[in-house]
């Protein structure tokens, strides 16, 4: 594939949808639209997103999806696209990540956990521990060996808060923010409490226990949609914040990886 100077990263999340024009590895300029309802996806790509058509370099869309039944969606925005002339969706034989053995069913690990923990490795050396904040938690570990070693997967901070409203009689949906004390004094700040230290809280045991499975000094590097919300984890070593590590990865692949279609 020859070398592009710019192209569109997609990147398909269960509760938004991003699009990025990416110029020389870097992330020039993104828009989000929520990824539901699925019927009105491309209509509102279209509207808030319709500023990337006619950037005549970039010829490629490359898209991350983990919402399949978005791909539709997505596939129908990216040909109103009238620079772009290809595009392919990334799947596991394109990120050039090794997955260990230990991993008992790789084929069902999300694209998205594939490429942060490839440009996290590729960008800040391994081992490394990747922590993703989005619709779920995700913290990964790339070890000693360069390998995707797995991780864990929890409930992310609005996916949490929404699923105490949606689950229980009487509790609100409340929206995630920092609490201004850990004790809240009513139900929402009680919450808001509760989300922001168990996702937070969580996220530090797990990003510690796996820095300490490792042989060499890990370093954690943290991305994702509701990256503002972890702030700085007390991890331990040296910690990295990166919300666009994604899009990152996808430049990567776009520039070296398989022609469209393959």
């Amino acid at each position: 594939m020859q070398s592009a100077t710019a192209m569109i990263g997609i990147d398909a999340g269960n509760s938004a949808v991003k699009v990025a024009l990416l110029r020389k590895g870097e992330v020039d300029r993104t828009v989000a639209v929520s990824t539901r309802p699925v019927d009105r996806l491309c209509g509102e790509l279209v509207s808030y997103a319709g500023d990337f058509s006619g950037i005549p370099e970039a010829e490629l869309a490359v898209v991350s999806s983990v919402c399949p039944e978005a791909n539709a969606a997505i596939e129908k925005f990216a040909r109103t696209l009238d620079s772009v002339r290809s595009f392919f969706f990334l799947a596991r034989r394109h990120v050039p990540l090794r997955i260990s053995t230990a991993v008992t069913h790789p084929d069902t690990v999300g694209i998205d956990r594939l490429l942060c923990g490839y440009a996290a490795a590729e960008l800040y050396g391994f081992p490394c521990v990747v922590i993703g904040a989005g619709t779920a938690v995700t913290v990964d570990l790339i070890g000693d060996s360069g390998e995707f070693e797995g991780g864990a997967i929890a409930p992310g901070f609005r996916l949490a808060a929404r699923s105490l409203s949606e689950w229980t009689s009487c509790l609100p949906e409340v929206a995630p923010k920092a609490p201004e004390s850990i004790c809240g004094r009513n139900t929402e700040e009680a919450i808001q409490s509760g989300v922001y230290h168990f996702c937070r809280g969580g996220a530090t045991m797990l990003g510690k226990g796996l820095r300490r499975s490792c042989k060499g000094d890990a370093v954690t590097v943290m991305t994702g949609g509701d990256l503002e919300y972890l702030g700085a984890l007390d991890v331990g070593g040296r910690c990295y914040s990166d919300p666009h590590l994604l899009f990152k990865a996808i430049w990567h692949i776009g520039q070296t990886g398989p022609e469209p279609g393959e």
